[in-house]
């Protein structure tokens, strides 16, 4: 019999030892060899014994339906042979196998998903926006963030730089002072407000201060669609 090394690692059962063993001699199910495999099983259990590692009954169980297997392998194969001997092993085998395939792909998904964190829902502020737009109003402002005609054209970087030398962007509190300051002088739309940022990036921080404006009440527009500071804004 050729010698059999072994990690003496645990196995789960005797069905975990017999799938080790299958793929360490890569035989097939199908084809198990019994005899072989029978001898390399008993020989893991008398390196179990000898370390005093417990050998619990299932894995003798399994050695005896072995040596049973084995000895209807020797037995002269009838002229209307009955199903394989090894048939019923070969199939436990299967599902075993893929009952562990499946364990160890949860088992991984566990560990992947145990390296996220999820925020908790936060209430949001009891305030209403008090202001209402048209949609018109509305798809006028956000049409005007895409017009590059409405904008003017900055000197031309290539693409390549343009992330890396572009202007640094305006902060919400610094576009908000900005805003406040133009509409000292004069009422604007909306959309001339976005338009006034210079370019897309501009007016969607601009956009941004113009909602924070409202939300501390610091805006109001009339009918027509004109922006100006609250009275109390201008005297402060």
């Amino acid at each position: 019999m050729e010698d059999v090394s072994f990690k003496l690692e645990v196995f789960e059962g005797p069905l975990d030892l017999l799938l080790h063993l299958i793929s360490q001699n890569k035989v097939s199910l199908d084809d198990i060899p019994i005899s072989l495999i029978l001898d390399q099983y008993l020989a893991y259990l008398e390196a179990m014994s000898s370390l005093n590692m417990e050998v619990t009954s299932e894995f003798i169980v399994m050695a005896a339906q072995l040596i049973l297997l084995k000895s209807k392998m020797l037995l002269p194969v009838p002229e209307d042979p009955e199903e394989d001997p090894r048939a019923e092993l070969a199939r436990r085998l299967a599902e075993y196998k893929l009952i562990k395939g499946v364990a160890a792909e949860l088992t991984a998904e566990q560990k992947r998903v145990g390296l996220l964190f999820t925020k908790q829902p936060e209430p949001l502020p009891e305030q209403e926006y008090a202001y209402s737009h048209s949609g018109e109003e509305l798809l006028r402002a956000f049409t005007a963030l895409f017009d590059r005609d409405a904008a003017p054209t900055p000197p031309e970087i290539p693409p390549v730089f343009r992330e890396l030398v572009g202007k640094e962007s305006e902060s919400i509190a610094a576009a908000a002072k900005r805003v406040l300051t133009l509409l000292r002088h004069t009422r604007m739309t909306l959309t001339d407000i976005l338009v006034s940022s210079g370019d897309r990036r501009g007016a969607v921080v601009t956009f941004i201060a113009l909602l924070e404006l409202c939300r501390e009440s610091k805006l109001e527009f009339d009918d027509d669609g004109f922006w100006s500071p609250k009275t109390e804004v201008l005297e402060g």
